[in-house]
């Protein structure tokens, strides 16, 4: 993640949130269901209201080492289960 100017780690993790959209899109928000939802599709954001964030799986995200304290450059590894992966 690069930011514009230089952020805590703290800061960052305090306030990212990072989940795995659903595989399908479930008729909520006046939507048709649609089965093996593209990931593609799901970039406009319009369609992803706390309906569908209820039923996302949250990302815990572990920060790799930086070399600053106020860094613009974050980076984290993190782990999803392969049946939550696109294709």
């Amino acid at each position: 993640m690069n930011t514009t100017a230089g952020v805590q780690e703290s800061e960052i993790i305090k306030n990212l949130s990072v989940v795995v959209l659903p595989k399908d899109l479930p008729p909520v928000q006046n939507q048709v269901e649609k089965k093996d939802y593209k990931w593609s599709e799901w970039s406009d954001p319009s369609k992803i209201g706390p309906e569908i964030l209820k039923l996302s799986s949250p990302v815990k995200l572990n920060p790799l080492p930086r070399d600053r304290e106020y860094a613009e450059l974050h980076s984290f590894k993190y782990s999803v289960p392969r049946e939550d992966i696109f294709t």
